[in-house]
């Protein structure tokens, strides 16, 4: 959502009690892409706030939560990302890293009320293209371009004409 003095915000959204949207990241940064961990207690997400689109995970608490702890927000990723994915165990997120276009992972650790985060590591060497993974993340669907065709040589009959008499 675009924020009135802000730029593109990630909003919350109850689906119980009343079902007014709350302001969950709302910052002078673009922030979007947002994906709860499997447990509900963390959002990664994607802000420009370092001047690039890097991957970053806070803690969630909705309004109204007896549960007062301050958020813990942290930067994930080192060289840009984006496209935060949430392994379903909640102990990996996989993004695509900005540079590359290949994906990234970052080990997550839950140490009560925080986190600990791993070192980014690329997983594998693709093109710059579409990719989904499992929930387990152990397996990934990648849109590769065709391969290349080897084309036919082009044959010139500049004598076409003595073909036809025949």
């Amino acid at each position: 959502m675009l924020g009135t003095n802000t730029l593109q915000d990630i909003l919350g959204l109850p689906v119980q009690g009343d079902h007014h949207p709350f302001p969950f990241v709302r910052t002078q940064y673009n922030e979007s892409q947002g994906r709860f961990s499997p447990d509900g207690r963390w959002v990664a997400y994607t802000s420009n706030e370092s001047g690039r689109a890097e991957v970053y995970i806070a803690s969630f608490t909705p309004p109204g939560s007896s549960d007062s702890r301050v958020q813990t927000r942290r930067q994930i990723s080192r060289d840009g990302g984006n496209t935060p994915l949430w392994r379903d165990d909640g102990r990996e997120v996989i993004f695509r890293s900005a540079l590359s276009g290949m994906p990234m992972a970052v080990e997550i650790t839950p140490t009560g009320a925080e986190f600990q985060a791993g070192v980014p590591v690329r997983l594998f060497a693709t093109p710059p293209v579409p990719w989904a993974v499992t929930g387990d993340g152990k397996r990934f669907l990648v849109s590769m371009p065709p391969p290349q065709e080897v084309l036919a040589p082009i044959i010139v009959d500049l004598n076409w004409e003595a073909g036809l008499k025949r």
